[in-house]
């Protein structure tokens, strides 16, 4: 893993296909993983343009837990929302 110099990990290497290849041994195929950006969630809170939070936040972001990644998202989203908002892009 390598640290870029936004402060995201970026695999190197075979990295990824590797940890899918586990995945799938170890749970039978069960697990599909799909990256939706390149983007943390925090910093998607205040990019301009279309992000993935957008999709979630048109899309209701159902299934969200309140843990870990979940609240990182929910709190992401609230951001957006206001930051879209201050812009006159949206209404809430």
């Amino acid at each position: 893993m390598e640290c870029t110099a936004e402060g995201a990990w970026r695999a190197l290497g075979d990295l990824v296909e590797r940890g899918r290849q586990y995945d799938a041994q170890r749970l039978g195929g069960g697990v599909a993983v799909e990256l939706k950006s390149h983007l943390p969630s925090e910093r998607q809170a205040r990019v301009i343009g279309a992000t993935w939070l957008d999709q979630q936040l048109i899309g209701g972001s159902t299934g969200l837990g309140d843990l870990e990644f979940g609240g990182e998202v929910k709190e992401a989203l609230q951001e957006r929302a206001g930051f879209l908002a201050e812009r006159c892009l949206c209404r809430r």
